[in-house]
Parts: C-alpha cells; sequence; structure tokens
C-alpha cells in the first residue's frame, strides 16, 4: 500500500510548482503591460500644446514722437458794435438778430442820415461853383495846370465821395487855389464825409452776432453799443502745453486738432506765450485755423492738439493691449515665452515708442490672457 502513494504526493506537488509559476508569469506579463499603457501626465501633454500669437520682429525706425493736450477753441476777435452818431436804426443786409452769421463787407446796420446826406450834397454843390468861377483865371495865368482842373472839376458829383485834388505844382499856384478857398472847402467836405461814413456800419469779417442789444427802429445816442461779434472765419485754440515740451513746439509750424466726433482739422502755431500759467502750471499755446463748411470749429468747444516732435528718435510702435503691466513685452525665445523689459518713451493713443530690446527679436504684439513665461508658442503664418 505505501508503495502505490508516494508516487501521488510526488505528482502533487509539481502541479502545485506548475501553477506557482504560471502566475508569477502571469503577474510580470500584466505589470509589463500596465507600464506601457500608463498615460502621460497632463503636465507633458500641456507643454505640447501650442499657441499661436502674433509676432513682429523688433526693427528701429525714425520716429517723431507726439504730445497731445486738450485745447478750447476761441474767436480769434470780439468786436463791440457801437454807435458813432445819434440816430434811428435801420436794417442792414442781414437781420439784427443774435446768432446771425453775415460776411465781410456786409451792411450790419445803418442810422438814419437822410438830413446829413442832405447837407453834404449842398457843400458839394456850392464847391462846384466855387471851382467853376476859378477855372477862367486858371486857364489864363496857368494854361499848362487848366486842363487837370478842368478834369476835376467834371469828376466832382454832388452824390459821391470828392475826387482826389490835382496836384499843386508850384508855390504860385497853391497861393492861387488858397486864396479862392478851393483848398479849405475841399477839407472840410471831406470831413463831412468821414461824418457821413459813421451812419453805415459794415461787417469788419465772416462772422456772427454773439449778442444784440438794440433793435431796428430804436433811436441809438453816440457810443451806444448795438450788438457784438465774434469773428468765425478764422478761429484760434488755446492749448496748455507743458513746459519741458516747449522744445518742441515751434511758431509757424503744423498742429493737428481731433474734435469729439472724430474729425481732423489743420492748425498753425501763431504764438507761444513766454509765461507759464499760475494756476495749471503750463504754457498757452495759439494756434489758428481757418474754419470752412466741412470743418467748422465753434467758439467754446475742446479739441485735442497733436504735436509732433521736431527732432526724430530710434524706436518701435508696439500695441498698447501688448504690454504686460507697465514696462514689459512677451518674447519668443526657443519657441517658448518670455518676459522683456522694454523701455517706453512715448505714448501714443493706441501705440507706445519702445527702445531696450535686440534688433530682430521677435516681439509677441497682442494681448494674451492666462499665459506663463514658459508657455509654447508659435508665430501666425
Amino acid at each position: 500500500m505505501m508503495q502505490i502513494q508516494k508516487p501521488t504526493i510526488m505528482k502533487r506537488r509539481i502541479i502545485s510548482i506548475s501553477i506557482s509559476i504560471i502566475v508569477v508569469i502571469g503577474a510580470v506579463i500584466l505589470s509589463s503591460s500596465m507600464i506601457r499603457n500608463k498615460p502621460e501626465p497632463q503636465r507633458n501633454m500641456a507643454k505640447e500644446e501650442i499657441l499661436f500669437v502674433k509676432t513682429a520682429a523688433a526693427t528701429s525706425t525714425e520716429i517723431h514722437p507726439q504730445a497731445r493736450y486738450r485745447g478750447r477753441v476761441s474767436s480769434l476777435a470780439n468786436v463791440n458794435l457801437s454807435a458813432e452818431v445819434s440816430g434811428k436804426i435801420l436794417a442792414g443786409d442781414v437781420p439784427l438778430k443774435e446768432g446771425q452769421s453775415f460776411k465781410k463787407g456786409d451792411l450790419l446796420v445803418s442810422i438814419y442820415k437822410e438830413d446829413m446826406q442832405a447837407a453834404l450834397q449842398s457843400l458839394r454843390s456850392s464847391y462846384l461853383q466855387l471851382v467853376s468861377s476859378a477855372l477862367p483865371d486858371l486857364k489864363i495865368d496857368y494854361p499848362d495846370e487848366y486842363k487837370k482842373w478842368s478834369a476835376f472839376f467834371n469828376a466832382i458829383d454832388i452824390n459821391s465821395s470828392m475826387p482826389a485834388l490835382p496836384e499843386l505844382n508850384s508855390e504860385k499856384e497853391r497861393v492861387f487855389v488858397a486864396s479862392k478857398n478851393i483848398l479849405s472847402q475841399y477839407y472840410t467836405i471831406k470831413q463831412q464825409e468821414v461824418n457821413f461814413s459813421r451812419y453805415e456800419i459794415y461787417a469788419p469779417f465772416d462772422g456772427s452776432y454773439r449778442s444784440v442789444s438794440a433793435e431796428v427802429g430804436s433811436v441809438a445816442g453816440m457810443n451806444m453799443q448795438i450788438a457784438s461779434l465774434i469773428r468765425t472765419d478764422v478761429m484760434e485754440v488755446i492749448v496748455p502745453v507743458l513746459p519741458e515740451k516747449l522744445d518742441w513746439i515751434r511758431v509757424g509750424g503744423q498742429v493737428s486738432l481731433q474734435r469729439n466726433n472724430g474729425q481732423e482739422v489743420n492748425g498753425q502755431i501763431i504764438r507761444v506765450a513766454d509765461f507759464i500759467d499760475p494756476t495749471s502750471r503750463s504754457v498757452n499755446v495759439y494756434v489758428n485755423v481757418n474754419n470752412s463748411r466741412s470743418s467748422r470749429l465753434l467758439e467754446g468747444e475742446y479739441v485735442e492738439a497733436r504735436f509732433t516732435g521736431v527732432e526724430s528718435t530710434s524706436g518701435m510702435l508696439v500695441p498698447r493691449e501688448a504690454f504686460i503691466g507697465s514696462s514689459k513685452l512677451y518674447v519668443i525665445e526657443d519657441g517658448q515665452l518670455a518676459e522683456k523689459e522694454v523701455r517706453i518713451i512715448d505714448r501714443q493713443e493706441d501705440f507706445y515708442v519702445i527702445q531696450g530690446y535686440e534688433e530682430g527679436e521677435i516681439l509677441v504684439v497682442e494681448s494674451l490672457v492666462d499665459v506663463k513665461p514658459g508657455q509654447s508658442v508659435a508665430p501666425i503664418s
């Protein structure tokens, strides 16, 4: 019986050992498979994500820096319209109303002058008789001068201003015409013509009525104010400028002016104050603008004046939104983002002028959100 059991025990041991070996081999194979199929960490995948960005190669160009200031538009001339004579106010070429515009040379108002006109016509008529009575003596005693005095006599019109006196060629001739009161009466009439001209007031420039203090039909007294005028064909922009920017300013230089509606007009620097305003601590620069129908500046409105530097500087224009903080940009180094400190030499509306970069360096010129240095990037092709 004992001889029959021994082979059975040995057989069981062999089977047990075989099973153990199979289990170990299976575990090794399974472990190896799991290692090969294990996913890479998320951070490795992030490194392989490439962000495409807008770039520009750093290059230096000649740039004229700009300074921008707010300025106020003012009329180049403000004039009070006053009566120099007394009388009833009559209508002119344009209505005597506040806000009414007019052209240079338009008759603004007229003062009743019929009696003055009649008196002046009477003086001229009497003068004609005076000259006429002297002509026979001039023809005999001054035959060489007679022709010009005859022409002078024929040129006198009692309804028009007196013509110019003939030139007196000798002392003898001067004494003769003076003795006939031809000279004294002539200048008396000329003085009355000057007085008569004060009865009509003409526009000294293109402009409009700022205010009106008298009505047509009312009686004006001497030196009474009738209206206030402003000039509108040429406007003046008063721009306070920081003293350190005055090196940019040149009388006669051009200035770009931008209105609140975006419209741009050009002006010329006419003068620069030679003192600092104690309130604003700035210096007033005066810019003249020729008004036109398409770009008519209004008194009292504010505009942005852009002064361009006289001397150019070397730099690069970079969009303002590309900056990180106040003075840093992203650059591309070995396919990754890196921060770059630059120097801003001028700030314009949408761009900064910078220095402090390497020629040919690749600058990122757009705004980037939620990125950090080390991010893999590539230029947009």
